[in-house]
């Protein structure tokens, strides 16, 4: 898969949006995460997730989790 890259305009959005719709993305809102630990109770990989600032990876790309499910 090719990686995506958020423009400036996609990532202003995002903000605006999230803010809007109180949208909840990351592990500590995650029925998934164990408390103990912060890892995933399904195994899946979210070092990435947990060490994003916000809501984009360093190189710029959104991070969000396909298993998430909001507490």
């Amino acid at each position: 898969m090719k990686p995506y890259y958020a423009s400036p305009t996609e990532v202003q959005r995002f903000k605006a949006q999230r803010i809007e719709f109180s949208f909840r993305y990351q592990c500590s809102d995650c029925v998934h995460q164990r408390l103990s630990d912060r890892t995933c109770s399904l195994g899946y990989p979210n070092r990435a997730l947990l060490e994003a600032d916000g809501f984009l990876e360093t190189e710029g790309q959104f991070v969000f989790c396909k298993y998430f499910e909001v507490l």
